[in-house]
C-alpha cells in the first residue's frame, strides 16, 4: 500500500514530460518487440516452410491485430479509470478495477484454453 502512495506522490510532483517518458517506455518496447517478432516470424516461415505457410500467416495477422487493439482498448480504459480513482485518493476502488481486470483476463483465457482442448479432443488431435 505504501508503494502505491509513493507512486501517487510521484505523479503529483514529477514534471509531466518525465512521467510520459517513464510510463510510455514499457508500452513502446512491448509494441516494438511485438512488431519485431512478427517480422522475424514472417521471414522464418517464408524461408523455412514455404509459400502456403506464409499465406496462413497473412490470413491470421489481421486477427492478431484485432486482438491487440482490443487488449489495448481495455487496458487503456482501465488505466484511465484507475488513474482517476488514484487521483481522487480512492485506492480501494482503483485496486478493485485492477483486480477485476486480472480476474476477467484469467477467466477468459481459461475458457478459451478449455474450448480449444475440447475441440482437439473431439476431433481426435489430427
Amino acid at each position: 500500500m505504501q508503494n502505491n502512495k509513493n507512486k501517487t506522490a510521484e505523479m503529483e510532483t514529477k514534471p509531466i514530460p518525465k512521467l510520459i517518458l517513464s510510463y510510455s517506455s514499457a508500452t513502446f518496447f512491448a509494441l516494438f518487440f511485438d512488431a519485431l517478432y512478427n517480422i522475424v516470424d514472417t521471414l522464418f516461415i517464408s524461408h523455412g516452410v514455404g509459400d502456403n505457410a506464409m499465406g496462413g500467416v497473412s490470413v491470421v495477422f489481421p486477427f492478431m491485430m484485432i486482438q491487440a487493439a482490443i487488449a489495448q482498448m481495455v487496458g487503456g480504459g482501465a488505466a484511465a479509470l484507475a488513474a482517476k480513482h488514484l487521483g481522487e485518493k480512492d485506492y480501494k476502488k482503483a485496486g478493485s478495477i485492477t483486480a477485476f481486470l486480472q480476474h476477467s483476463y484469467s477467466y477468459h483465457h481459461t475458457r478459451i484454453y478449455f474450448y480449444v482442448t475440447c475441440l482437439k479432443t473431439l476431433r481426435g488431435n489430427r
